[in-house]
């Protein structure tokens, strides 16, 4: 019996009649992926190196071939191959292990692989041969004069990791750029075309688990037709096996208020942590500590944005205040990842510590306190954390904009100057009402 065969007698269920195989061959591609996406990203464990030699030897899952005589459960996996493609990226850390003109690499939905038509030398070479001699980002020159205006636009606008980590493969469905079986669900369901039942279904705001239902109901019907459903299903299960007797009344009275109920925790609950406990104008740090907010402004129309942030002491008394213009044309989110991120790296450089930052970001805030994920916005994150440990005494908070409208201004005001402007101890001209007003009671 050879390695794979095996390892699928140990692993998989066993049905009446010997359906286990079968049934696994005939399990959705949402399910499978999963199975897939273990391969192409734990290359080390034992089942991905069992079929690797088994299936495919000599190149990489998604250049294999289903081959001769497979197994069920290699037919199967390789089946998903197409949909695994499709929604894989790679990640660019040091580049590495990203070959230019083969690897899904480029920030965008429709085509993530260079279209420019490179030599081979080109070509087969890394991501990493594009980048400066620093490795913090990719030579400017070089990758206009190599690429078409698509392709070069699209380079240039990689965030790149100061860690410098290992390339990685990422999930494009998915937020956290972790394979989900829900994510890839949603995306074949979409492609497939919305005129069934479940996309409706799907998009209900009811609680988790209770997504069954007829279409025919109108929008605002057919969340109580799927509590009532699920009332008539505890009811059956309070009698199948407590012996109580059914009571249409009493199912309803039951399912109706818990929806209601489960509605209004969930606004509540949503509000709170978006609205509440936030103030609304600049406040002093604790005594002994300083206050860091940092900023983000995209221009929009050009290929640049700038990013910014103003330090202040525990009486409210400017420190410095520093913006700069980037070459690049950022996400949102990464733009402002990228603004805490040189501002944490600065303020190493001064040696002063125990800092407040306050952003405006609830996207980067939450991210912060999320687990770590492996999309160019998750490695930015990961800058940030590094550096806040560097540190050692950081807190994040999230603030509104009237509360970081200093740090604001100053990164709007970068698109008016050249070059960098940077104010230290004393404060650049243009930001002395600002601040006075923050003080203002």
């Amino acid at each position: 019996m050879n390695k794979v065969a095996l390892w699928e007698g140990l692993c998989l269920p066993k049905a009446k009649g010997g359906m286990g195989f079968r049934r696994l061959h005939e399990m959705n591609k949402d399910l499978l992926g999963k199975q897939g996406w273990r391969l192409i990203t734990m290359p080390s464990t034992l089942v991905t190196r069992v079929f690797k030699a088994h299936c495919y030897p000599i190149c990489g899952f998604f250049d294999s071939s289903v081959g001769n005589n497979p197994s069920y459960i290699w037919r199967s996996l390789w089946e998903v191959q197409d949909c695994l493609k499709e929604g894989c990226r790679r990640a660019v850390g040091n580049g590495d292990d990203t070959f230019i003109g083969t690897d899904p690499w480029l920030p965008v939905d429709n085509n993530p692989y260079v279209e420019t038509v490179l030599h081979p030398t080109v070509h087969d070479a890394p991501m990493s041969s594009l980048m400066n001699r620093h490795g913090t980002g990719c030579d400017v020159e070089c990758v206009k004069d190599i690429f078409t205006d698509r392709d070069a636009n699209l380079i240039l606008n990689i965030p790149l990791s100061t860690r410098r980590p290992p390339d990685r493969w990422i999930w494009h469905w998915d937020d956290k750029s972790a394979y989900t079986v829900k994510s890839c669900y949603k995306h074949l369901t979409t492609v497939a075309g919305d005129d069934h039942p479940w996309a409706k279904i799907w998009s209900l705001h009811i609680p988790p688990k209770f997504f069954w239902a007829i279409s025919s109901l109108n929008d605002s019907a057919l969340p109580n037709f799927v509590m009532v459903c699920w009332g008539l299903w505890g009811s059956r299960n309070e009698r199948v096996w407590n012996g109580l007797g059914f009571d249409s009344n009493t199912v309803v009275h039951r399912a109706l208020p818990f929806l209601e109920n489960w509605k209004l925790a969930n606004e509540a609950s949503t509000q709170f942590s978006v609205v509440a406990g936030h103030p609304t104008r600049w406040s002093k740090p604790a005594l002994g500590r300083i206050k860091l907010n940092c900023d983000a402004a995209i221009c929009q129309g050009s290929i640049v944005m700038g990013i910014s942030w103003v330090l202040r002491d525990d009486e409210g008394k400017f420190l410095a205040a520093k913006n700069t213009v980037v070459p690049r044309n950022y996400l949102v989110k990464e733009a402002e990842a990228l603004s805490i991120r040189e501002a944490l790296s600065w303020l190493i450089s001064t040696s002063m510590g125990s800092v407040d930052v306050e952003m405006e970001s609830q996207v980067v805030f939450n991210a912060l306190f999320s687990s770590s994920f492996s999309s160019a916005f998750g490695l930015l994150i990961d800058d940030v954390r590094g550096l806040a440990s560097a540190i050692g005494d950081v807190e994040f908070h999230f603030v509104k904009r009237s509360v970081n409208c200093t740090a604001h201004v100053i990164a709007r005001e970068a698109f008016l100057v050249s070059g960098c402007g940077e104010g230290l101890d004393s404060a650049l001209l243009f930001l002395v009402n600002i601040l006075e007003l923050d003080l203002m009671d």
